[in-house]
């Protein structure tokens, strides 16, 4: 449900929006969704939104500080995670979504992150030369 908001999102308000227009590739993002590939969630079960006051200077900042730390704790309990800049931009402009995840007029989404358990797992780690570092 949430996939669909985003990708009419993207289809109407996002192509007539300033920078986000130029930003994305609407057409093709489009396109790759209605043909069942969703490059917008990322097939995640599971979405998180960092939603703060408007008038905190530092909220993205944060929220992407906060989510790389969510992002290290998932990955040790083999749980993969993907930031959701889509997701993250709809809940900031349209008022649909924001009315379906309950954000405030006086708050602001931040950044989103994607995560369920993975499909994909590392099968080896690639062997890597040593680090020539000096500490001063």
């Amino acid at each position: 449900m949430l996939r669909d908001m985003i990708a009419d999102w993207m289809d109407t308000e996002c192509r007539v929006h300033p920078v986000l227009s130029k930003r994305y590739d609407i057409n093709s993002i489009i396109a790759r969704q209605r043909k069942g590939r969703d490059i917008i969630l990322r097939g995640a079960p599971c979405t998180a939104f960092t939603v703060g006051p408007k008038n905190i200077v530092w909220g993205g900042v944060d929220s992407g500080i906060a989510l790389t730390y969510f992002n290290m704790a998932a990955e040790a309990r083999d749980i993969g995670c993907c930031f959701a800049g889509y997701a993250a931009n709809a809940a900031k402009y349209s008022s649909k979504i924001r009315e379906f995840l309950g954000i405030g007029e006086d708050e602001d989404c931040y950044c989103a992150i994607v995560f369920g358990y993975k499909t994909i797992h590392a099968q080896r780690i690639l062997a890597r030369p040593p680090i020539n570092c000096s500490f001063v």
